[in-house]
């Protein structure tokens, strides 16, 4: 019997340009979404007032509410990948030079938070300087519906107290800063620390705010 040989070259050229053509698209759909995701980010930063070099990624978030003009200042070096929430009458954030604020972070504020220079602060922390929601359980009810009606209420009471977080301080992973509490010079969090009090200058905490394990003198480079 005669054997048939099958002619591949047409499929082979086939598969080659179709992989061209798919490698191509790639690459337009990457340039497509680098210059969206650079637009978000420029539009990011015009909600807030910025320092030179200032980093925001895809994560970054500013919510601008206040006001406040401008409500939220950002020095320089510092990099966002959370959430700032200026928002009520008085709302205003301040973050100072060579800062991080870590992805699923949210810093809210109706008052006033200061964050001071060379600040870290982790992953899924929470810092309020307010109860987000009133405790009566009306005005809890009308604020929510104000809130997914027309956005965030300018004139409620929402118990406010500033937050102030001095320089070099480091907050590890999922920590909670309560409203009123002062975070002193060079003091480092532990994870999953809720701070509810003020905390010394050069301390090292975790679990209870109310329990300052080490005071580390500003001159121990122990870790936690």
């Amino acid at each position: 019997k005669r054997v048939k040989y099958m002619d591949y070259s047409k499929g082979a050229s086939f598969q080659y340009i179709s992989k061209l053509i798919d490698r191509w698209l790639l690459s337009v759909y990457k340039r497509m979404r680098k210059i969206d995701r650079e637009a978000i980010i420029q539009k990011q930063k015009k909600k807030c007032k910025c320092e030179e070099r200032v980093v925001f990624y895809e994560s970054t978030e500013i919510r601008n509410n206040s006001d406040r003009i401008p409500a939220i200042t950002i020095g320089r070096d510092t990099h966002i990948c959370g959430e700032l929430f200026a928002y009520g009458k008085d709302g205003k954030i301040e973050i100072g030079q060579e800062c991080y604020v870590g992805k699923n972070t949210y810093i809210w504020s109706s008052k006033h938070i200061f964050i001071g220079n060379r600040v870290l602060i982790g992953h899924n922390c929470n810092i309020f300087d307010n109860d987000t929601h009133p405790k009566n359980k009306e005005e809890r009810n009308r604020q929510y519906k104000y809130i997914i009606s027309f956005g965030q209420p300018k004139s409620i009471d929402l118990n406010e107290k500033e937050i102030v977080i001095e320089d070099d301080v480091w907050i590890a992973a999922n920590c909670t800063v309560i409203k009123g509490c002062k975070i002193g010079r060079g003091s480092i969090i532990g994870t999953g620390t809720i701070v509810t009090d003020d905390i010394p200058a050069n301390s090292i905490v975790y679990g209870d705010s109310s329990k300052i394990y080490r005071n580390r003198g500003g001159s121990c480079e122990d870790g936690l």
